[in-house]
């Protein structure tokens, strides 16, 4: 029972270890974190700064060495003030592993709330492209309505004009423009090719199929100002200033070996009419995979595990046994980090009988806390 309580006060002592972010405070004026802190490398950490108290949303986007003008951000994540806050500081957890000795570009947007006059502008410039471009959309014809391009080039258009428009633009509900609806879909489809004549009755003039033209075109604009205005709400902010920092460093990670500080336990026979075990608390070492926050996920929490027995173990039939090096049992197993500091192993346990003598390698499977120390490699 002691050694089970120890195990479980080793476990929460490493716990509160990692679960510790590291704080890098924005410098704004130097475009660097501290004193040209570098990124942490293979963990989550916390980004803050200084905003004005008219600041309503920071949004954080995480390029790689190519940077913003070459791909799209490798993580995105945003702060946002709380509705009665007045604070002075943003915080924003980086929930996002970064690779050791690399260079990432960094992206800090500042947003303010909208007054309603300037919501108002917003949606009368985007009505104004829309119908702009709807007026140029079609093709000239007294006698029916056509599209100059495709419907799906004709909606990819209209959808571009809006995401362009609010490209500057958030809400606090974090509700953003992807497209037009299905019923907008629909009144293109309707539109296009439509027969002027059918429209406005049979042996109508020009001048009343002129006018029932204008009328379906007048709806499609409708249709179009109604959608949008839902994204024009009085919770929307507009972008105000931008901090862009370019090939920012990632640390260089000091070498360590992962220890392993367990219990486990060792199954001398499977049989489960008689089924025997012997266990005790071990200590071992942990060769990853994988470096902490490559590619993989899955080989960096994955290892070779080996390690001793801190004690001889008995069986359940008061057996003890030993082990064949340095007279203590070894094992050696594969582990998997399973939550943080967790390792799960599993593997083979070389044991010797007391009593007899003879060697035995049985399974093994235990549970232990993890913990990095670091080391310092000669010259």
């Amino acid at each position: 029972m002691k050694k089970i309580q120890l195990l479980l006060a080793m476990l929460l002592i490493a716990s509160m270890a990692q679960a510790q972010y590291k704080t890098l405070v924005l410098n704004y004026e130097k475009s660097c974190f501290g004193e040209n802190e570098p990124l942490p490398t293979g963990k989550n950490f916390i980004i803050t700064g200084v905003v004005n108290s008219n600041i309503a949303y920071v949004s954080v986007d995480i390029f790689s060495k190519k940077g913003i003008e070459k791909n799209d951000p490798i993580y995105t994540t945003f702060w946002k003030r709380d509705l009665n806050s007045k604070s002075l500081n943003f915080n924003i957890p980086i929930n996002f592993k970064l690779r050791e000795s690399k260079d990432y570009d960094v992206l800090i947007q500042y947003y303010r709330q909208t007054s309603e006059g300037e919501r108002g502008k917003l949606y009368k410039d985007i009505n104004a492209t829309l119908d702009a471009y709807v007026d140029q959309a079609f093709k000239i014809s007294d006698t029916e309505l056509g599209l100059v391009n495709s419907k799906k080039q004709t909606l990819n258009d209209l959808n571009k004009i809006v995401v362009t428009g609010l490209s500057k633009y958030r809400t606090r509900t974090m509700l953003s423009f992807e497209s037009f609806s299905d019923v907008v879909k629909l009144k293109l489809k309707q539109l296009e090719g439509l027969k002027l004549s059918k429209g406005a009755g049979k042996g109508s003039d020009r001048n009343t199929r002129l006018s029932f033209k204008s009328k379906m075109m007048n709806e499609l604009k409708t249709m179009l100002h109604t959608e949008i205005e839902q994204y024009i709400s009085s919770d929307l902010s507009i972008m105000v200033d931008d901090k862009y920092i370019d090939d920012y460093p990632t640390e260089s990670t000091q070498n360590y070996l992962p220890i392993n500080l367990g219990y486990g336990g060792a199954m001398l026979n499977t049989d489960f009419q008689n089924f025997n075990y012997a266990a005790a608390p071990y200590l071992g070492l942990s060769i990853p995979f994988g470096k902490e926050g490559g590619r993989s996920a899955f080989w960096s929490k994955t290892s070779l595990s080996v390690g001793a027995f801190l004690m001889n173990m008995t069986d359940q039939n008061n057996v003890e046994y030993t082990g064949p090096i340095f007279k203590i049992p070894v094992y050696a197993s594969l582990g998997y980090r399973a939550y943080r500091f967790v390792r799960i192993n599993a593997g083979a346990t070389f044991l010797e009988n007391t009593g007899t003598g003879s060697l035995e390698i049985v399974p093994f499977v235990g549970i232990s806390a993890e913990f990095n120390v670091a080391v310092k490699l000669a010259k």
